[in-house]
């Protein structure tokens, strides 16, 4: 599996470092890493992510009470939560310093998040 996935896994670190370093993020710099999705239990992401962000925490599911299929979809519920509910209870205090988004292809991004907007949060 390892062998198989190895390309696509190597292309993804490398989109991860050309954003980090496009933002002047050098990879130091970062604390914690949270694994999220069904990739978080496929051992080489770790292997090969822990020597580039040898600073960082990295998220365990039992420690931090954070679950990975589940992280994803809570911060976007919070997301719609804060732009179409009248209440607004969601209480926001930071902004997003860099875009996240969706590539496919090679030139095709789907923006999710963009930098500077707010990080919706309670």
């Amino acid at each position: 599996l390892h062998a198989a996935i190895r390309p696509k896994v190597q292309e993804t670190v490398d989109i991860t470092m050309k954003m980090l370093e496009q933002n002047s993020i050098p990879p130091y710099s970062i604390r914690h890493v949270i694994f999220v999705g069904g990739s978080s239990r496929i051992h080489l992401i770790k292997q090969i992510l822990k020597p580039i962000f040898s600073r960082a925490d990295f998220h365990d599911k039992q420690r931090d009470n954070i679950d990975p299929d589940e992280a994803v979809s809570k911060g976007c519920m919070r997301l719609v939560m804060y732009n179409y509910d009248e209440n607004r209870r969601i209480i926001l205090e930071e902004k997003i310093v860099i875009s996240y988004g969706l590539q496919s292809g090679e030139n095709d991004v789907a923006l999710i998040l963009k930098k500077g907007n707010r990080i919706p949060s309670t």
